[in-house]
Order: C-alpha cells, then structure tokens, then sequence
C-alpha cells in the first residue's frame, strides 16, 4: 500500500493532478502572486493540494498508465494494485471514519458522507509558495529634470546637420543614374531603328505591292507563289495596274469589285468577257499577233499588263499542248489558246484552258 502511495504523490507532483478511480482526484490549486498595497509587499504565488470526490482525469497521463509505462507494471497487475488500494481505503473510511495516505495526509469522512482531506506534516512542511520570498515594494519620487531633455535636443541637433553632409556625398549618383537610362533607351531605339528600316524585307507587317497579273498566275498555279511579288514597284508597271483597274470598272459595271480582293479581281466574270472580246474584235485597236486575216477563235486565258507574265501565261499554254494567241487592245494584252472554230475544237480546247483560269472564255474574229 504504501508502495502505491509513493507512485500517487510522484504522479501528482508532475503533472499537479492524480486521479484515484471510485473515489477522487488530488490536484494543486495556484494562487497568483498579490500586492498588497497598504504594506507595500508583493506576495509570491503559492499552491495547496486539495482533494474533490469527481474522478474526472484532467491529467494527461491516469494512475494505471503511469503505473505501466513509468513503473514497469504490466497492465493487469496494475489494474489488480489500483483495486486492492482503493479497496482498503474505502473499508478504512467505512470502519474507523478516516484513511491515511503515507507522504499526503488524511481522508475523513464527514457527517454528510462527504470526505475531506487533511495534509500531513510532510506537505505542511513544504512551503506553499514554491520557495519564493515575499518582496517590499519601495516608492520612487519621480523629478523633472532638463538635464536629460538638454542631451536630446543636443543628439538631435547633431543628427540633423549629419543629414545634409550624406546627401551631398550621394546626390552625384542621381545624374549618373539618368544618364545610364538615357543611354540604354537610345541603344534600344537604335536597334530598333535598324532592324525595322535596314531590312525592310524582313518585316512581315510591311505591306508589299503586288502585280495583279502576278496574282492571277499565282492563283491558277502556273507561277511559283515567290515570284508574286515581281511586278509593279516602278512607275509604269503602277500605271499599268491603274489602267487595268479602270478597264475592269467599265467592264463589269455596277459589279465592279476592289482590287484587295484577289481571287476575284484578275478577270471579269466569262460571260462580260465574251461580250467584251467580241465587241473589241471588231475595234480598230486590236492587233492580231499572227496577222491572220480570216476569222480566228481562240479560248482567252488571261488579261495581262506585264510582258513578261505574258509570255509566262504563252508557256504555260504551250506546255498543255496549244498554240498560245494573244492580241493588244485598250493597252491591256488577251493569252489564250488558238483553237479550230468548230464547235468540237471549241470544247476541247475550252475544258483544257478552264483547268488553268475557271473564267476562260471564247474569243471569235470577223
């Protein structure tokens, strides 16, 4: 018993509370530290062991595990300890009225059923203030003395004629600064200068012009598309372009569509060529290139500004097996295929030339 009395008084002292199952708990109560002011003392904080009858464990570790991790117990013999000791001190409150605990003190049980705890002369002798002494607490007058305000204002007189002398030794820096901006902006405006200008050729949002006769070669893949952009930098090739445009105005009408839409603007529609062609036939501004006087037919191909997309047009035409025919009127040239003017020869030659220009149409001389 008294074994298990030492292991209860070691489990309350460290962690301040032990709990003994069926009958209470054992904890210390702490007091702050006090002043009082009428004696001008500061009391030290003290604790008092006191006992309740709730068994609710508000340790962190309960009698049966300390016995079994701390001690070295197995857990049945120490289930069978702790019920043998709270056995023999209940019969000894049932019996005598009163059950000592060797190294705590006392348990009595009172009237009302109830049980009080009384230390023993061992907790008696322990101070309850943990050994720490009570303290006088001595007034201080406290005086206004300039002395101190006289060291600040000296200290801060000091430090604000430092202030100018730090930013002298550094304003040079802030012209050094600028000019190091300045410089890396122009060095960047440089270059930028110089690969937008220098290589014009190099900027894929530089608009380039292009011949429109080009186009149309490009478009019915006769052309390789690299050579599109050949044509009409120099003035008469714009002069050129400027006559086609107008020609294809009075052509097409109130249909007339912009030059920017490229698929559409090479050629008129088939059949206001046919009509054109055969009303220009007949005007004494054609020039036939073979110089034929009887009636010729041919399948136009293409209307041209440029010589050289001309005879590029005549190759072509000659490489699908036909006889190239062009004439000059209103300063624009027609490529086409020569063709016998029977209605077999028209349709042959019409479905070859239709795979290079869709809008391929019929040419018919007087």
């Amino acid at each position: 018993m008294n074994g298990l009395s030492e292991f209860l008084i070691d489990l309350i002292f460290r962690q301040k509370s032990a709990v003994i199952p069926e009958l209470g708990s054992f904890r210390f109560e702490v007091s702050p530290a006090r002043m009082n002011f009428g004696e001008n003392l500061i009391y030290p904080p003290s604790q008092q062991l006191v006992f309740s009858e709730s068994t609710s464990d508000e340790g962190e570790v309960s009698f049966l595990d300390f016995l079994i991790k701390e001690k070295g117990f197995d857990e049945h013999e120490a289930e069978i300890r702790i019920k043998a000791y709270v056995h023999q001190l209940k019969e000894d409150l049932k019996s005598t009225g009163f059950a000592y605990i060797s190294g705590l003190g006392t348990l009595s049980l009172m009237d009302n059923m109830t049980i009080q705890f009384t230390s023993g002369d061992k907790m008696k002798a322990m101070k309850p203030t943990m050994g720490l002494p009570e303290l006088s607490v001595i007034p201080v007058a406290h005086e206004y003395t300039k002395e101190p305000e006289e060291a600040e204002v000296t200290t801060t007189t000091t430090f604000v004629e430092s202030r100018p002398g730090k930013t002298n030794n550094n304003s040079w820096m802030i012209p050094l600064i600028g000019g190091f901006v300045l410089l890396g902006l122009g060095l960047i405006g440089y270059f930028l200068y110089k690969s937008q200008y220098a290589h014009p050729n190099d900027n894929p949002s530089e608009q380039i012009e292009v011949n429109q006769d080009s186009l149309l070669l490009a478009n019915n893949n006769f052309v390789e598309q690299n050579e599109v952009k050949d044509s009409i930098n120099d003035k008469s090739g714009i002069e050129e372009e400027i006559d086609q445009q107008n020609l294809t105005s009075e052509q097409a009408g109130s249909d007339y569509v912009p030059d920017d839409q490229m698929s559409n603007t090479s050629t008129t529609t088939s059949n206001s060529n046919n009509a054109q062609e055969k009303a220009e036939a007949s005007s004494p501004e054609k020039s036939i290139k073979d110089g034929s006087p009887n009636k010729v037919c041919a399948v136009i191909v293409g209307v041209m500004a440029n010589a050289s997309n001309v005879k590029r047009l005549e190759r072509t035409i000659k490489k699908a097996g036909y006889t190239p025919y062009s004439y000059v009127s209103k300063g624009l040239t027609r490529v086409g295929a020569a063709c016998e003017c029977n209605q077999v020869s028209i349709d042959a030659t019409m479905a070859d030339m239709q795979k290079i220009n869709a809008d391929a149409w019929l040419y018919e001389s007087n």
